[in-house]
């Protein structure tokens, strides 16, 4: 018996999920589907009850921009590295601190 655990998007609430063997079946992801479905739509109504208005899922953006953020981010933990690797070598201590703060 294996857990499952998915933290849903929509929501931002955390899942845990039993299956049988080492990973879930199709009929254990249909399960959690309508799971899924059954809470987001609890999550709307009580959202709409606390706050006078409708749950609107948060927008990821498209593939691109996303694609986008991801590389930004790596090109900046990259250029951090080199920037601390740089400072260790050459002793140059808030070289190097400065490197492991963007990392």
């Amino acid at each position: 018996m294996g857990i499952y655990q998915y933290t849903d998007p929509t929501t931002g609430r955390r899942h845990n999920f039993e299956h049988a063997g080492d990973a879930p079946t199709n009929e254990d992801y249909a399960f959690i589907s309508d799971f899924l479905r059954q809470d987001r739509e609890a999550y709307a109504g009580k959202y709409q009850s606390v706050f006078g208005r409708e749950f609107e899922a948060p927008d990821d953006g498209t593939a691109i921009g996303r694609g986008l953020a991801r590389g930004t981010q790596q090109v900046k933990q990259a250029f951090g590295e080199t920037l601390g690797t740089a400072g260790e070598s050459s002793g140059l201590g808030f070289l190097e601190d400065y490197g492991t703060g963007l990392e």
